[in-house]
């Protein structure tokens, strides 16, 4: 019988979420906020999904945890039309923007 893990916090999908709520958000990022949603559900159902050896399942998910970094740093925010989002690093919170699901 698997083993069944207890649902697990969500802290950066709830902040993906939030951010795509702001209204402040600029109208030319709204698309890629939504895309940044969907990148933040696939990378959680493959860190989620990971099998193997302890050394595999930590190579995956760092491996994951590089190329999702990457993405949000570089593709969402760096490569964003306006620079809102990149002003919105770092205020009023402390919480890493990525973090790997427990």
């Amino acid at each position: 019988m698997p083993l069944e893990l207890p649902p697990l916090p969500t802290p950066h999908g709830d902040k993906i979420a939030a951010l795509a709520a702001n209204e402040k958000l600029p109208p030319e990022d709204r698309e890629r906020v939504r895309d940044a949603q969907a990148t933040y559900e696939s990378w959680r159902s493959e860190c989620l999904s990971s099998s193997g050896t302890p050394e595999v399942v930590t190579d995956r998910l760092v491996t994951l945890l590089q190329e999702y970094k990457r993405y949000i740093d570089l593709d969402l925010i760096f490569d964003s039309p306006k620079d809102w989002l990149y002003r919105q690093k770092g205020r009023g919170d402390t919480t890493p923007l990525v973090r790997c699901p427990p």
